[in-house]
């Protein structure tokens, strides 16, 4: 009986050290902060000829201030994949997010919408389109060793699911 009253706290004590160590050892955590910086060039996408210092203003690199960016599961076809979660970029274009751990794909706001009807669908329904909308602009894995702010960096191509700009 004695040697119960001893065994059975020290083996209490013994599980309790046991869990709390392994939790800190082996975070169980399934959300991650994850904190970015998205900096852009971009293609000339139509309208009256620009000058030359517009041209290699596009051609650097600036925040992809204040816009929203879709992200979706990583899979790979993504036409059918709904958007998991909308973000929005501050005006120098850093944003901030809370993802499970895994690998995601990033899209620009305008990449999710429906161009297939209306008058939109003469070009919406191309395979042009259909292959520009299901190309991500940025991939994002989110690890336990996920840095605290990465950089983004992408290039936006002219939307082929509008008609072309005269």
């Amino acid at each position: 009986m004695r040697y119960l009253i001893i065994v059975i706290p020290v083996i209490l004590i013994g599980v309790f050290a046991f869990t709390a160590f392994s939790g800190l050892c082996f975070s169980t955590e399934k959300n991650l902060t994850i904190k970015g910086k998205v900096l852009i060039t971009q293609d000339y996408c139509g309208g009256a000829a620009p000058s030359p210092e517009v041209l290699q203003s596009l051609k650097t690199e600036q925040a992809y201030a204040n816009q929203i960016i879709c992200i979706k599961k990583w899979k790979e076809d993504f036409s059918a994949e709904p958007v998991l979660q909308e973000i929005t970029t501050n005006e120098n274009g850093v944003f901030s997010t809370t993802l499970p751990i895994g690998k995601y794909a990033l899209f620009i706001k305008e990449k999710t919408q429906d161009f297939s009807k209306g008058i939109m669908a003469k070009f919406g329904n191309t395979p042009k389109c259909k292959t520009w909308q299901n190309t991500p602009d940025l991939t994002l894995e989110v690890t336990k060793k996920s840095k605290k702010l990465q950089t983004f960096r992408f290039h936006i191509k002219c939307n082929p699911c509008l008609p072309p700009r005269p």
